[in-house]
């Protein structure tokens, strides 16, 4: 199972979900970011998602993991 960023039609980064050491969200409702913390690789910070896809979608991933 893999994260995709995704930007119109072209992949910008592929993870493999056994690669992510942990996910980083804010408690701010203000910061509409988070991290995944990717082992041997940079961390990669994205815009939140759930005011497009829902509050549960952050819940998700990190249930994934």
């Amino acid at each position: 199972m893999n994260f995709y960023n995704i930007e119109k039609t072209k992949i910008q980064r592929n993870v493999s979900i056994h690669n992510i050491q942990a996910f980083t969200k804010s408690i701010d409702t203000k910061n509409s970011t988070f991290v995944l913390h990717v082992d041997n690789e940079y961390d990669y910070e994205f815009s939140c998602i759930e005011k497009k896809y829902g509050v549960g979608f952050v819940t998700k991933i990190m249930n994934a993991l």
